[in-house]
């Protein structure tokens, strides 16, 4: 079982009690298109986190270690080709690959759990949204034209319409688009004569639609962005289920339980793999 967990008292969004409910309501051609891009969703989080934890990793071994072991900043920074010039860059371009992995990986939950959506709710079968133009931008409009006539849906109108809606998530698809069309955005680091905090690495300043975006300290960034993401995917995930429940509920049965050797049961909780 893998879980995703923000404490004890947090919601969970079975996901084996999703796939039951899709392939009771709509059969087992349904369930089939639902298992990769439900799987994608627990995997990319976890993705995330491996590369925000690789990036950590790379800060602690090339900047805090070398300052609690006594070597000034400047070496650190500023090194000739004796001393290993190499390094320094090694370090930038590294944390660049571990942050831009990251950010994108979250990025592309949204539209993954978009797509979870389009097939719990049996939207493939009349191709209420094209395949191909399938996103979380459409699915959310889908929804709110739909929420209107349909309450029940409501609930995942509202919880979808809340991630895409939160500035952490605007934020986030501002730097993906950014690092995707514009070259990527480089790290720096920014030194103080703060004992506690003597360094902060940040990415860039650039500017997105001609808004201007600041320079985001990477660690607070990135633990911000995977809050959202994790707690609107369970959101989300329990609204969905609920709707299953109903719709299952009030539709004669088409198939039976799933068998015991079901693979991949998960549970996910907010915010921690």
């Amino acid at each position: 079982m893998t879980e995703l967990a923000g404490g004890t008292a947090s919601p969970v969004w079975d996901m084996s009690r999703t796939r039951e409910l899709v392939r009771a309501r709509w059969g087992d051609q349904e369930l089939e298109a639902l298992r990769p891009v439900l799987r994608a969703v627990t995997a990319r989080l976890i993705h995330a986190r491996i590369h925000f934890q690789d990036y950590q990793r790379l800060v602690d071994e090339h900047l805090r270690q070398p300052l609690e072991a006594g070597t000034p900043w400047w070496d650190l920074m500023w090194m000739d080709e004796e001393k290993g010039i190499g390094a320094s860059n090694y370090f930038f371009v590294a944390a660049e690959g571990y942050v831009y992995a990251s950010v994108q990986a979250q990025h592309a939950i949204a539209d993954n759990l978009a797509h979870v959506l389009y097939y719990s709710l049996g939207w493939n079968v009349d191709q209420r949204i094209p395949l191909g133009k399938v996103s979380l931008g459409t699915v959310c409009a889908q929804l709110a034209r739909e929420a209107t006539t349909v309450p029940e849906l409501a609930p995942i109108q509202q919880a979808l319409a809340a991630l895409s809606s939160a500035p952490a998530y605007q934020a986030l698809a501002d730097v993906t688009n950014h690092i995707k069309h514009h070259g990527g955005l480089p790290v720096r680091v920014g030194w103080s004569v703060s004992e506690r905090t003597p360094f902060e690495v940040l990415l860039s300043a650039f500017s997105r639609k001609q808004q201007a975006q600041p320079p985001r300290e990477i660690a607070a960034f990135l633990d911000e962005t995977y809050d959202t993401m994790s707690r609107a995917v369970v959101t989300t995930g329990l609204a969905l289920n609920e709707w299953l429940e109903s719709s299952v509920a009030s539709t004669p049965p088409r198939n039976r339980p799933l068998p015991d050797s079901e693979p991949g049961g998960q549970v996910l909780h907010p915010n921690d793999p």
